[in-house]
C-alpha cells in the first residue's frame, strides 16, 4: 500500500516522484521479497535484522526504480541522465560518504538512518542513495567488462533464479554473485565504493556509455543539479565566485532555521550552528531562505557578514568568513561523437539512440 498526496501529481515532477516510488516498490516483489540475505532467511520480525547488503537490497532497488520507468517510456533518456545527475549532487552533498561506507550504513542502519540527528549528513551517508549510484556504476562497468554480454539485469535474474531454489546471499558475497552470473571481477569496485569510502569516478564510469559528467558549484537554493551551468546576467559574478555559508535552512512560520551545518565549511568554522534561527543578516531582517541567500550574495567571498540568531532563545551575533562554492553540483550530458562501441552501450542501457551517434 502507497500512500500518496491527492494533489501530489502535479507538476511533472511530483508525477516523476510517484512514479518512482511506484516503481521501485514493484521492483521490491524481487528484491527484498525473493532475493535476500542470508541474514534474512527467514525473516524474524521480533527483532532488528543487521547485514551489511541493505546497499542491495534498497540501493539498487532504488536504481532500478527511475530505470524502469525509463524503459517503460514514462520520461525520456534525457531526463533520466537528469535525475542521475540530482542523485550525484545529493551524495556530493553529503560529508558523511567521506567516513561512512555503504557496508557500514547498511550495518548501522537501526542506529543511524532510522535515529537522524542534524548531524547525521557529516557522520553518515545513505545506503538508498549511495546504494543507487554505486549500482549504476557496476551497471555500465558490467556492461564494459564483459564485452556487452552482461549486464546488472542478467545479475539480478540470476539471483531471482537463485531464490527459487532457496538460495540468500551470503555477506560479503556479491561480488562472488557477480563472478558467477555475469562472468565479470568487479571486487576492486566493491573494495573502493561498498568496504571503503573511496570517491566515486562517476565521470570515469559514465565515459563508458559515452557520456560526459562534471561538477558545478551550486547556482541557487532550488538548484538540484542535474543540468549544466547557466551563463551569470550580466553584471553578475561567475557561479563559482558567489559566497558559500555551508548550510542548510528551512522555513516555517515566517521563521529561518539552521538546519545542517556542514564539516569543514564556513558556517561551522564560524560557530554557526543547527537550531540556529537566523533573525537577521548584513543589517536587515530575514524572513525566508531567498532574502537570506539575496543579502549574502550582496557579500564577497573571503568578507564577513555579521548575522544575528537566537540561539535557545538567546540573542547573538555571529561574525562568518564566507567561502567560495564547492563544485558539488553534477550534470550529465552526451559526448560528442563518442566510438560506436560506446553509443551502442547507451543504447542498450537507456533504450534509446545516443544523441551524439
Amino acid at each position: 500500500m502507497l500512500n500518496y498526496p491527492r494533489f501530489g501529481f502535479r507538476p511533472r515532477r511530483a508525477y516523476e516522484e510517484f512514479l518512482d516510488l511506484a516503481s521501485h516498490e514493484l521492483f521490491h516483489v524481487w528484491n527484498v521479497k525473493r532475493i535476500r540475505p542470508t541474514r534474512f532467511a527467514p525473516y524474524d520480525y521480533t527483532q532488528e535484522n543487521v547485514t551489511d547488503l541493505l546497499w542491495v537490497m534498497e540501493g539498487i532497488t532504488d536504481y532500478y526504480a527511475p530505470l524502469v520507468c525509463r524503459r517503460a517510456g514514462l520520461v525520456s533518456a534525457e531526463r533520466y541522465l537528469e535525475m542521475l545527475g540530482e542523485s550525484l549532487t545529493q551524495l556530493a552533498r553529503t560529508p558523511g560518504r567521506a567516513v561512512h561506507s555503504l557496508e557500514e550504513a547498511s550495518r548501522d542502519a537501526w542506529i543511524r538512518l532510522y535515529r537522524a540527528d542534524e548531524d547525521t549528513p557529516n557522520t553518515s551517508v545513505s545506503y538508498y542513495l549511495k546504494g543507487h549510484v554505486v549500482a549504476a556504476m557496476l551497471d555500465l562497468e558490467i556492461r564494459a567488462r564483459s564485452g556487452d554480454r552482461a549486464t546488472l539485469d542478467t545479475v539480478m535474474r540470476g539471483l531471482a533464479a537463485d531464490a527459487r531454489c532457496g538460495g540468500t546471499i551470503p555477506e560479503g558475497g556479491f561480488g562472488d554473485v557477480v563472478r558467477r552470473h555475469a562472468g565479470v571481477d568487479v571486487e576492486d569496485l566493491l573494495d573502493a565504493y561498498v568496504r571503503s569510502t573511496v570517491e566515486i569516478d562517476a565521470a570515469g564510469h559514465l565515459a563508458l556509455a559515452g557520456l560526459h559528467a562534471a561538477a558545478r558549484p551550486r547556482e541557487g537554493t532550488d538548484d538540484r543539479g542535474g543540468r549544466p551551468p547557466t551563463t551569470p546576467a550580466a553584471g553578475e559574478p561567475a557561479h563559482a565566485a558567489r559566497p558559500h555559508l555551508g548550510a542548510s535552512f528551512r522555513e516555517e512560520g515566517g521563521r529561518v532555521t539552521v538546519a545542517f551545518v556542514a564539516n569543514g565549511g564556513p558556517a561551522e568554522r564560524h560557530g554557526l550552528y543547527a537550531g540556529d534561527e537566523i533573525v537577521a543578516a548584513c543589517g536587515y531582517r530575514v524572513s525566508d531562505v531567498r532574502g537570506l541567500d539575496a543579502r549574502l550574495a550582496e557579500v564577497g567571498v573571503g568578507e564577513r557578514v555579521t548575522l544575528v540568531v537566537f540561539r535557545r532563545d538567546r540573542l547573538e551575533h555571529v561574525d562568518v568568513v564566507l567561502g567560495r562554492r564547492p563544485a558539488d553540483t553534477w550534470w550529465i550530458e552526451a559526448a560528442r561523437e563518442p566510438s560506436a562501441e560506446r553509443a551502442a552501450r547507451y543504447a542498450a542501457w537507456l533504450a534509446a539512440p545516443h544523441p551524439g551517434r
